[in-house]
């Protein structure tokens, strides 16, 4: 999953994308996936409503080309906010 990539789909474009492989809170394989975009990004830029079809795409993206092995957990950050997060 890259930014270029979501890019040409006509989704939003984060600045970066970070995919972490770890376990979930049962245990079970997953991939914690977080797009990461500028601090400056206004909230309304972020609202469900813009993002849904971004998180919709990079979940079933992952989860297909994954064979379904490893539930991806997509998350919508600013940098600032991946403070505590295993990136």
């Amino acid at each position: 999953i890259q930014p270029a990539k979501l890019k040409e789909h006509g989704l939003p474009t984060p600045k970066r994308v970070v995919v972490v492989a770890a376990p979930d809170h049962t245990g079970d394989d997953s991939y914690f996936v977080y797009l990461v975009f500028p601090n400056s990004t206004p909230d309304h830029a972020l609202a469900w409503s813009k993002i849904k079809k971004l998180v919709e795409w990079v979940r079933q993206t992952i989860w297909e080309a994954d064979g379904e092995r490893h539930f991806p957990y997509v998350q919508v950050k600013r940098e600032r906010d991946l403070k505590g997060e295993p990136v």
